[in-house]
């Protein structure tokens, strides 16, 4: 009995694991790559890979010169438009503070609104000027509801374990002894 308790322990533990929220984020999803821009190579990665308005967007980007090698003392700019609406515009300098690589450049954006934006990165060395952009779609933020499915799911799980295990451990206990 120990040793079911145990594992019923360890699986119900096991539960909440998916629900560890942390603020680390790795590259993301590519959305340019060694695009030019002007005299630049950039590359731009985007976290998490479905962005809603209740989370932060990661941005990271990398600058290259046409040798491939790392632009590390540019003024990088984030320009995030919202396509139906141009006068929602949000302008984020990006940096090397927060990137996991410090060869990158990284910009955290919160956006607010649903739809489909316009992000440009825009790029001023010694070099010259650059520019390169993408589109972003930007859903709802999901139910709440939801980040509880896979725990009470686990908890629901456990339960019928306990029951069952209790269920057999009665059956097998020889009567009137």
């Amino acid at each position: 009995m120990k040793r079911f308790l145990m594992v019923v322990a360890v699986f119900f533990a096991a539960t909440f694991v998916p629900m560890a929220r942390t603020d680390a984020h790795g590259l993301g999803n590519q959305q340019l790559e060694q695009v030019e821009a002007g005299p630049y190579l950039v590359s731009v990665w985007t976290d998490p890979k479905n962005v809603t308005t209740q989370n932060n967007l990661h941005i990271t980007i990398s600058v290259q010169d046409h040798e491939k090698d790392f632009v590390l003392d540019a003024d990088v700019q984030v320009k995030a438009v919202l396509v139906a609406d141009s006068n929602i515009t949000q302008l984020h300098t990006a940096s090397h503070d927060n990137a996991i690589q410090k060869m990158f450049y990284e910009a955290k954006l919160r956006l607010n609104q649903t739809g489909q934006w316009h992000i440009t990165i825009g790029i001023d060395s010694e070099l010259g000027q650059g520019e390169a952009s993408f589109d972003l779609r930007v859903a709802e933020a999901s139910d709440s509801w939801t980040r509880w499915l896979w725990p009470a799911l686990g908890v629901t799980t456990v339960l019928v374990i306990l029951v069952f295990g209790m269920y057999r451990k009665t059956r097998s206990t020889p009567q009137g002894s």
